[in-house]
């Protein structure tokens, strides 16, 4: 309990003080102070002090929950109507410092920050933290924002507290048990998330294992969550094939961006159907995806401890009751009982005395180390998971960018039609030749000093950097330039049709360029990966070009879709059976293969790689049979685990070679 009590009174934007001189000569304003005696509350000792002091009997407005000195509390009074006669006050203040000598009592400013002492300015901004925190409206509040909290940052920390004064308002009136039964679904995933994946392949687990987490998010948001939005089912979708994938294929490089790639997707499904809002899909949109899985996840995870002690102090409640107390009475009388039985119990059998013996054993050869790391990723899947699923309970704005600009217009339309105008004409050059060299056949006529190779190769990665750059252009030239008249906006527009024309003939030039270096070099993943990045810049240039001309289109949901769409297909059409197939056609033909690359892919390619073995080489088929063979017996080898079902792995698991 404090030993002293401190008052700041306040009245429309002026609050009173005590203004005296210091032992140097300098004013100093403090707040009303008064002691505790003994007996009484601080409550009653600040109500005592208001009355004696000032003659003041207004009620206290609130206390504040957290203080700068703990030896002093502190409590707030609101004086709206209420009159304070300052002048013959001064004789009954109360000025416990022997080196400060009271001058008067004074109303200051709020705004008047000069007047004030680091300490007072300190409890002026606290004060403006308890108000937030209990939801207190007054004029007042508004000046000591604007005249202490003007900072960018300190804005940003009013922000946060408002944030999180709502956060402690929804959480209060949640019931212990669902915030338990929270945690202990939380526990459960992180439980499932070390059982699934540590140390193990993802198979259908992963399936599994995303499919939970939806079920547990949904669960905890039940009355909120509307299943039925469309919107939602763009994510929804592609989570559930993407999980699948797991189960079906074995490509180590889309196996792994799927890892990071579907906790994103299930945020955006669940955002999307939690918040009514939520109804297209924009750059706001994927930033406040972003926010939920990398900020606001960890900022509510130490709630877990909080509502830890919250049922710890429910628990002791109930061990009142009666019954609770009868079961642990009784679990601690037998437990004495319990060793006195198996003692005779050992001794009546042998058998049973031996095992009993080597329960200790058991404990000795567990692993010390890989027993702590499994605690560790269970603990932090835990928290991470408990902070992710709780985050859905608030109503916080997950959208806020609805009216607002990303960037400004300012580019003048006339300088952006002239620049894109000289740009279309070196293009169209480009076009005419590659309409007349590369389309025409005159690729058997090659200059001198160009190889095949490097003609294919380095052609592509040109065409695919000047893509890119156009690619650019037009989304900075749509965005930032400024909207004239018609007749300029039908003109720029023309422009910038122009220009994804010729783009998408560079896409064309630089898909038919990687084609041709397959068939004289074979395939990769890599090359796969960029026929299909192209793939998705010429279906976004074709969606680009429909939103220059139809204002209605919304171009960034349709990018999104459109990219999911080709993403999905790339883990679908199983790349490295692909890979596999076409470098055996490619090997038919010419008699070449690259045998130290094919053995780098995975079992997915294994049904295509058999037709080597009826290879007339009988280098390679023999190589190969090793590999197949080599592959076989590390699947034996491995732990046979039903959650690590795939379907590509136990088609190779049950053939016969």
């Amino acid at each position: 309990m404090a030993k002293k009590v401190q008052g700041i009174i306040v009245k429309n934007d002026k609050i009173l003080t005590v203004e005296g001189m210091n032992q140097a000569g300098r004013i100093e304003h403090f707040f009303i102070w008064g002691e505790v005696k003994d007996g009484e509350s601080e409550a009653e000792a600040m109500q005592r002090v208001l009355e004696e002091q000032l003659d003041l009997k207004q009620e206290i407005t609130f206390q504040f929950e957290e203080e700068i000195d703990k030896r002093v509390k502190t409590f707030f009074v609101d004086l709206q109507g209420e009159e304070v006669d300052i002048e013959n006050s001064l004789e009954k203040v109360d000025c416990f410092r022997n080196y400060f000598k009271a001058m008067s009592l004074k109303w200051i400013q709020l705004n008047d920050i000069w007047s004030f002492r680091e300490l007072e300015t300190n409890y002026i901004k606290l004060l403006l933290k308890e108000a937030i925190k209990k939801e207190y409206q007054a004029p007042w509040i508004e000046v000591i924002k604007q005249t202490y909290f003007n900072h960018p940052r300190e804005k940003a920390y009013l922000k946060k507290l408002h944030v999180e004064n709502k956060r402690n308002k929804v959480d209060a009136e949640e019931s212990i048990r669902n915030k338990g039964m929270i945690m202990l679904m939380a526990l459960g995933l992180g439980v499932l998330f070390d059982y699934f994946f540590v140390g193990v392949p993802i198979g259908i687990s992963g399936f599994i294992f995303n499919m939970i987490i939806l079920i547990a998010s949904v669960y905890g948001m039940h009355h909120r969550v509307q299943l039925n939005k469309k919107l939602g089912f763009i994510f929804l979708v592609p989570t559930i094939l993407l999980s699948l994938s797991f189960s079906i294929y074995n490509n180590y490089v889309l196996k792994s961006i799927n890892v990071i790639f579907i906790p994103f997707l299930i945020a955006s499904y669940l955002i999307t159907i939690r918040y009514e809002n939520i109804k297209k899909i924009d750059i706001y949109f994927v930033g406040s995806v972003l926010k939920r899985v990398f900020v606001k996840a960890y900022s509510i995870l130490p709630r877990f401890f909080t509502f830890s002690k919250e049922i710890k102090r429910d628990r002791k409640k109930l061990k009142e009751n009666p019954t609770q107390k009868n079961i642990i009475t009784g679990l601690l009388i037998s437990i004495p009982l319990l060793v006195i039985i198996l003692l005779l119990l050992t001794s009546a059998d042998m058998m049973f005395k031996y095992y009993v013996d080597n329960i200790g054993s058991l404990f000795r050869k567990l692993n010390t180390m890989r027993i702590l790391g499994h605690t560790f990723v269970i603990i932090a899947s835990t928290l991470y998971l408990f902070g992710f699923l709780w985050s859905f309970k608030y109503d916080e704005i997950a959208y806020e960018g609805k009216n607002a600009d990303l960037i400004k217009t300012s580019w003048e339309p006339v300088t952006i039609i002239t620049i894109i105008f000289v740009i279309n004409i070196a293009y169209l050059l480009f076009t005419i030749i590659q309409f007349s060299y590369l389309y025409g056949g005159g690729l058997h006529a090659l200059p001198e000093g160009f190889s095949y190779a490097e003609y294919a190769r380095k052609g592509f990665f040109e065409l695919v950097l000047v893509t890119l750059i156009n690619f650019s252009i037009l989304l900075l030239s749509i965005n930032l330039t400024k909207k004239s008249h018609k007749k300029v906006n039908t003109i720029a527009n023309l422009s910038y049709s122009l220009l994804i024309l010729f783009t998408v003939n560079m896409v064309v030039s630089a898909n038919y360029k990687m084609y041709l270096y397959e068939r004289a070099f074979g395939f990769t993943r890599l090359r796969i990966f960029v026929q299909a990045f192209m793939l998705l810049i010429g279906t976004l240039l074709i969606i680009l070009l429909l939103g220059i001309w139809i204002n209605k289109i919304p171009i960034f949901q349709y990018a999104v879709i459109a990219t999911l769409v080709v993403y999905i297909g790339l883990n679908f059409i199983n790349v490295d059976g692909l890979i596999a197939k076409g470098n055996i056609l490619r090997y038919q033909e010419t008699g070449i293969i690259d045998m130290n690359y094919m053995k780098q892919l995975s079992y997915d390619a294994i049904p295509q790689m058999t037709r080597l073995l009826e290879a007339k080489d009988p280098n390679i088929r023999n190589a190969m049979k090793e590999h197949i063979q080599y592959q076989k017996e590390i699947l034996d080898k491995e732990d046979d685990r039903w959650y690590g079902l795939n379907y590509y792995k136990s088609k190779l698991l049950n053939s016969h070679f």
